[in-house]
């Protein structure tokens, strides 16, 4: 959703809320083919709540925006690999799901998700040419991991000199 306070100002929002039910009891669902079915048999993948919201502003030359985002903590099995917390009765891979070990044949570090991070831009435009943008992403540093396996995203800081030809 998009909020037009002016044409300088304007205020941006969106939410995703996603739920299932896994029928346990019907054998169709065992997607490991193990005889059984348990959670890591429907993997989603995705967190129940994620948040967006953020401002943009220009005046004259000037323009910027700040942008926060929030995102659930949420468990991830697909294949090898494993973001989860830690429960010892979930046996994935011939192992238990236990944080920051080797869970079958990959590294669990954790859960996905689970952060609030802000980012921040500012620019000006010298001419309808000629324009320069500073940004930071993950303003505050936050511990941030969005991929099974990945290392954390820490803070980002970048300029751009831009030429429109």
């Amino acid at each position: 959703m998009n909020y037009y306070f002016n044409k300088n100002l304007t205020f941006v929002f969106n939410y995703s809320y996603f739920n299932f039910s896994l029928d346990k009891s019907d054998i169709k669902n065992d997607g490991n083919g193990d005889g059984k079915v348990t959670n890591t048999d429907l993997p989603i993948n995705t967190p129940k709540n994620k948040l967006g919201f953020g401002i943009n502003a220009s005046y004259n030359k000037f323009f910027g925006s700040v942008f926060g985002r929030w995102v659930e903590a949420y468990d991830f099995f697909s294949g090898i690999n494993v973001a989860a917390s830690t429960d010892p009765s979930i046996i994935y891979g011939g192992s238990p799901v236990v944080e920051n070990t080797r869970v079958g044949r990959s590294w669990n570090y954790g859960p996905l998700g689970g952060f609030l991070n802000f980012d921040i831009t500012a620019g000006y435009s010298f001419t309808k040419h000629v324009t320069i943008i500073v940004s930071v992403s993950n303003l505050f540093n936050t511990r941030e991991r969005q991929f099974v396996g990945s290392p954390l995203i820490s803070r980002l800081a970048s300029a751009e000199l831009r030429f429109n030809l």
